[in-house]
């Protein structure tokens, strides 16, 4: 019997479950709704109906007044709950995103997502923590092997062991950063971008060719698993070994291995949705096209659709023990002893 003891430290950020964020936020969006009769928000389960949530209740509706004005007392405040289960990258900074723009616009100026008002609606930012990982592992082994003719040229042999490894380093440093932003933007050929100034004078700003934005994307970061094990494999033998002459052997060893706990980073913050008629991935963005007016339409391009959980964050990469392998092999040996062995 052997022990390990591994204790290994490092700093990262508050460490936060993507999919359960977003399950509390739909759920609170779903209450808050959409009006009658527009299809312009669905949430819920993904089953294809329409949560109009306070929005349809017939005292509202049948006030006179719009739905919305008159369950703001109701629904305002819903919306700043759901926003706020929400987690946000821990740069102060300005964030992007399409999705959270039409369903929040009041906290948005443009495109771009004041962090400030963040804040002041309660979206928490990651705070900078230090964290240990320490595991106890205890490793069995077992041989076995035995002399059916007692003549000591004949042994039948099995084995079985744990095998621990450790967790190098690269394991439990990835929060440290540096995370990773992508931006896309139109060409400039004259590399720099004019403007006037108060008094109506022309100015040009050297721009590095870049011109508007194409596409940009919140960061992407990685997370590490605070329950995060030592890898190890557990292996099991069964072999034969026969001295066929002098000085000489043979042996034939079955081995299988199994490596479980592997390492492996897995995007939490990326889901499918699935169609509840043919339990199939949705492939409803597909690709870009324009129909026979010139308007652009999104055609399936047959691969299954990712949608983000959060939206403050593209890619959340968690560092955990869900990779395993196998190995199974045949061992022929043929040993031959020097004469001076």
């Amino acid at each position: 019997m052997r022990f390990d003891r591994e204790r290994t430290d490092s700093f990262g950020y508050s460490f936060f479950d993507p999919a359960a964020e977003r399950e509390q936020f739909d759920r609170l969006n779903a209450l808050n709704g959409t009006e009658v009769g527009r299809n312009d928000f669905q949430q819920g389960n993904n089953d294809n109906l329409e949560n109009y949530g306070v929005l349809g209740d017939p005292l509202f509706v049948a006030s006179g007044v719009g739905a919305r004005q008159a369950t703001a007392y109701i629904t305002d405040p819903l919306r700043i709950v759901a926003i706020a289960r929400l987690t946000r990258h821990h740069i102060d900074t300005l964030f992007e995103s399409e999705r959270l723009g039409a369903l929040f616009p009041e906290i948005f100026i443009g495109d771009t997502v004041d962090a400030a008002l963040l804040r002041d609606l309660g979206v928490s930012p990651q705070q900078r923590e230090s964290f240990a990982i320490t595991n106890n592992n205890l490793a069995p082994r077992l041989s076995v092997s035995w002399d059916p003719l007692q003549d000591g040229r004949t042994k039948l042999f099995a084995t079985w062991g744990r095998f621990y490894d450790r967790l190098f380093l690269s394991t439990i440093v990835g929060e440290e950063g540096p995370d990773y932003l992508a931006r896309y933007y139109r060409f400039e050929p004259a590399g720099v971008t004019l403007s006037r100034d108060q008094t109506g004078l022309l100015i040009a700003t050297p721009n590095n060719h870049t011109s508007s934005f194409i596409s940009r994307s919140a960061p992407s970061t990685t997370q590490v698993d605070r329950g995060l094990r030592t890898p190890f494999s557990d292996e099991w033998t069964l072999g034969f070994q026969r001295e066929t002459s002098a000085e000489v052997s043979l042996s034939v060893t079955y081995i299988n291995r199994r490596y479980r706990d592997q390492i492996q980073d897995v995007d939490v913050n990326h889901t499918l949705r699935f169609n509840p008629l043919i339990g199939e991935a949705a492939d409803l963005i597909g690709i870009v096209d324009e129909d026979r007016f010139g308007a652009s339409v999104r055609i399936a391009d047959g691969r299954p659709d990712l949608y983000i959980l959060n939206p403050f964050f593209n890619q959340i990469l968690r560092i955990g023990n869900t990779n395993e392998a196998y190995y199974r092999g045949i061992e022929v040996q043929l040993t031959r002893r020097l004469s001076r062995r």
